[in-house]
């Protein structure tokens, strides 16, 4: 069961919107490559510089200003001045441009000129734990962005290195950061793979497959994107964006989506939750906001209009927040449009039996449960249901009640007896379904027929109600009676 929630106000959609167009959608495994490729342009031009050891802390101080700091640090042959050193984290600073994390197990092969003081160091094989990647730029530099501020990534999982650049191993997050802007961490199981060297250098990317369980995004002004409860497989060419909520076969079960989005909205978003008895909320989109909720009994809140719905197969409702008289309800080759008195748009829907207002229900699936509860409610009693008691029964039916079990307890009831009498005889109970049911008196061979299997005991009173009751007669008789809905009172 996933569960979806999104809520992005004006200023942040239009932010995001801008800044997907300066730079393009967002490669998943790109976020991955960042930290080797600032790891590798810091090496390129930081090698050699002072370095001063204090306790298990060895910081190079660069002429640039830049340093990089390793804590943690242990020497196997402290007398050495050459050799690999081991360290539990690593800092790395480019004054006005990046620093760059690392934690683990780290091995730092260096150098070391006693008579300089200066020593070469440089990352060997090692094992990570977390690394990250943040631009340090000043609001006065011009790679510096105003909107969003500066960015960073960050790595949490395992990543083991060799000497010859080869990286593999298990992420379970992946940070974003614009730290003017949004937060977004994602997170799973996501195998990477490739060669560190290459990756620095532009000439390759990372090799990235895995699954996708949840997406946070934070934004600054309280936006925000939330999914949990997923299972999307991903690869390093993912975009990692609002599409990823299109695919109804990652969001199978019983899915609880809250989508609201501003009255502005340059591109759709198109919400597939797949099979799985999925309850919705879809707000704002301006006509852009659509949702295909697949198979199972899904419900969907609609507070405004212009939404476009497919419920899929089995039993849907979509509901509304005014009463019933506050909307005009047409259908066409299949397809319901529901419209709001005043409104400029209007809800699309299709595969939707019931629509629910805040007075009334109404219920279209005529040939399904609520059909099937009308019409047993009528041929028992010979009148038209009253809205509570069929909501009643609708919402029994809904949960697994059978036909046959909802016949026998309208035979048992008081207003049965009222109109059957307290003991009829067989042939009375018989020719009075023909009478309520029906309207017309019995045929000779009918009656002799139902009489006959109630006198052996065949079939009970209740199998021979609900028998009159799913009749093609009968069902050709109510056709008209429905042709608008069927009007109830939501139960539960």
């Amino acid at each position: 069961m996933a569960t979806i929630s999104v809520s992005l106000s004006q200023t942040s959609l239009n932010t995001l919107m801008s800044a997907r167009a300066g730079g393009g959608a967002a490669r998943f495994g790109g976020d991955v490559d960042l930290v080797f490729q600032g790891a590798y342009s810091f090496a390129q031009g930081h090698t050699k510089a002072n370095l001063t050891l204090s306790g298990s802390t060895a910081r190079m101080d660069f002429a640039d200003g830049a340093y990089s700091q390793y804590t943690g640090v242990v020497f196997p042959n402290p007398n050495a001045t050459v050799g690999t050193a081991n360290a539990t984290a690593l800092e790395q600073y480019l004054p006005g441009t990046a620093r760059l994390n690392f934690a683990g197990v780290l091995h730092a092969d260096y150098a070391y000129d006693s008579y300089l003081g200066t020593a070469q160091i440089a990352l060997g094989a090692s094992h990570y734990t977390s690394a990250s990647v943040q631009t340090m730029f000043a609001p006065t530099s011009p790679s510096y962005n105003g909107a969003t501020g500066n960015g960073g990534v960050t790595l949490r999982g395992t990543l083991d290195t060799d000497a010859a650049g080869g990286m593999s191993g298990v992420l379970t997050s992946i940070s974003a950061l614009a730290d003017k802007f949004v937060t977004t961490t994602i997170n799973g199981t996501f195998h990477v793979s490739g060669n560190v060297t290459q990756i620095g250098q532009g000439l390759a990317s990372s090799a990235l497959t895995g699954t996708m369980t949840g997406i946070t995004s934070e934004y600054t002004d309280g936006s925000y994107l939330r999914v949990s409860g997923a299972a999307v497989a991903v690869t390093g060419s993912s975009t990692i964006d609002e599409h990823l909520l299109s695919n109804g076969a990652d969001f199978a079960g019983d899915d609880v989506v809250n989508i609201t989005l501003p009255a502005s909205v340059t591109s759709a978003w198109a919400i597939a939750t797949g099979a799985g008895n999925d309850v919705v909320s879809l707000r704002g989109g301006a006509g852009a906001l659509s949702l295909n909720a697949g198979a199972g009994n899904d419900t969907v809140t609609l507070p405004d209009a212009g939404h476009v719905v497919d419920g899929g197969a089995d039993t849907d409702t979509a509901i509304f927040a005014g009463a019933r008289a506050g909307y005009a309800v047409s259908t066409a080759a299949g397809t319901m449009t529901v419209r709001a008195t005043g409104a400029a748009l209007a809800d699309t829907l299709t595969n939707v039996e019931r629509l629910q207002f805040a007075d009334t229900s109404v219920a279209f699936d005529t040939s399904g449960t609520a059909g099937q509860a009308y019409r047993i409610y009528q041929a028992a009693f010979n009148r038209t249901p009253d809205a509570a008691g069929l909501g009643y029964w609708i919402a029994q039916m809904d949960k697994g009640t059978s036909l046959k079990s909802v016949a026998l307890g309208f035979v048992s009831s008081a207003e049965f007896t009222t109109q059957y009498g307290t003991a009829p005889s067989n042939v009375d109970m018989v020719n009075k379904f023909y009478q309520n049911v029906l309207h017309r008196a019995g045929e000779t061979g009918g009656v002799n027929f139902w009489v006959g299997v109630l006198d052996s005991k065949a079939v009970t009173p209740a199998e021979v109600l609900a028998g009159f009751s799913e009749s093609a007669e009968n069902q050709a008789a109510l056709v008209g009676v429905m042709a608008n809905g069927i009007a109830y009172t939501h139960f539960g």
